[in-house]
């Protein structure tokens, strides 16, 4: 019955809080793969402003309730979602899912890997570690070797440019 009423309302689709209603009546109707459907397009549209709040608290029970039914994100989505939050200058949340990211990913060589390892190393950095992290990595990948060339060589730079500003400063 509630799963007709909201199907009823044209606008559902176009406002997530009711995507989320629509989503918690398929599954008190045990229509658990269209739940999972809907719940599924949440997780994946997480940068959406769409998104409403209530969504982190409804979302994980809703995930946990569905258990081995819930399709979870594959590596692709995972590893937009985690240059998602690097994009945003999120370096805890960024780390969290290029962790998970690497723990989708088994072989060491493989290159996804590799820059997952790499963009961990420098959400750690953000976050006030040691900037050897990057460094210390043993990438086989000739782009992720690059990217972490790069890296090493804007943290000299930034280096050289605050000790000119300090030495400017004491000479003052």
């Amino acid at each position: 019955m509630a799963v007709e009423a909201i199907e009823a309302y044209p606008p559902t689709s176009a406002k997530p809080p009711l995507l989320l209603l629509r989503a918690e009546a398929y599954k008190a109707a045990r229509q658990t793969a269209r739940a999972a459907k809907i719940i599924k397009f949440f997780s994946a549209n997480i940068r959406s402003p769409m998104r409403p709040k209530p969504a982190g608290t409804v979302l994980p029970s809703l995930i946990k309730s569905l258990g081995k039914e819930y399709p979870y994100p594959g590596v692709e989505l995972q590893e937009q979602r985690a240059q998602d939050f690097l994009m945003r200058a999120k370096w805890k949340e960024a780390r969290a899912e290029f962790e998970k990211l690497q723990g989708m990913l088994h072989e060491p060589e493989n290159p996804h890997r590799q820059l997952a390892q790499l963009r961990i190393a420098q959400s750690r950095v953000q976050l006030k570690g040691p900037s050897s992290l990057v460094a210390s990595l043993a990438l086989t990948d000739f782009d992720c070797r690059c990217r972490a060339a790069l890296r090493a060589f804007s943290d000299l730079s930034h280096q050289k440019k605050e000790k000119a500003k300090c030495l400017r400063r004491s000479i003052r």
